[in-house]
């Protein structure tokens, strides 16, 4: 499989290679360690993946809603379903409009609809809210949102020491936002979802408090509360 990040098309590029004598096959796409990646280094694909395996988890709950209580189904909710959203999310979760989320989504409103025996037409806000349970495109920010915590916190591999710069290296200038990190310039909507940027651009829009926060459980509780208010807050999307 070859890359080309300048003309953002397939290559068409006729070279053998052979190990032992034997030809390797060009593709297209392929799964690593249990994510889809493609030679246009779009995330389609692996949408396209996660998206079939929760559909059939949401029909599995649809199919057994009148036998278990609310407990027992977001309780299968959280073992079966959420792992295949929150898996890599932080790598292929672009939270930009390019559809891959919003099919997920509908499928998350589906699931809790059927977990609190709800009506299809039910507000979802106010049911994620009781049942505590986070959307996709807030679980795409808070799993950037972690790894930004742990290199604050030095807890990442020494191949991350340098992957943000601070704005106090760039100058000296003792300002507000002195401490906060730089966010790369982003021509395309890609690249304004990479980690580099969004993570950067995420961190610096934090509260003081949560910036300031030593527990990596306690931070992501707190971020997990912010959400579900604003999700009381609009009840009514």
């Amino acid at each position: 499989m070859f890359y080309d990040i300048c003309q953002k098309k397939y290559l068409d590029i006729d070279i053998n290679i052979t190990i032992d004598g034997v030809p390797l096959t060009q593709v297209h796409e392929i799964k690593f360690l249990g994510v889809v990646l493609t030679d246009d280094l779009k995330w389609r694909k692996h949408a396209d993946m996660v998206v079939n395996k929760i559909s059939k988890i949401v029909g599995i709950l649809y199919r057994i809603n009148h036998i278990l209580d609310l407990d027992k189904l977001k309780l299968l909710y959280h073992t079966l379903l959420e792992p295949h959203m929150t898996y890599c999310c932080s790598v292929w979760s672009s939270p930009h409009r390019t559809g891959n989320l919003d099919r997920i989504l509908k499928l998350q409103k589906a699931a809790v609809r059927i977990i609190t025996h709800s009506s299809y037409l039910s507000h979802s806000n106010p049911l994620f809210c009781t049942l505590s349970i986070i959307k996709i495109y807030e679980l795409s920010h808070l799993s950037k949102l972690v790894l930004m915590f742990k290199f604050v916190h030095n807890m990442l591999p020494k191949k991350f020491s340098n992957y943000f710069t601070t704005v106090d290296q760039i100058h000296s200038h003792n300002t507000r936002s002195s401490s906060n990190y730089v966010v790369p310039y982003a021509r395309t909507a890609s690249r304004a979802g990479n980690l580099q940027v969004l993570g950067s651009r995420l961190w610096n829009s934090l509260s003081d408090e949560l910036k300031e926060e030593k527990s990596l459980s306690t931070f992501k509780r707190k971020l997990k509360i912010g959400y579900l208010l604003k999700y009381s807050e609009n009840s009514l999307c």
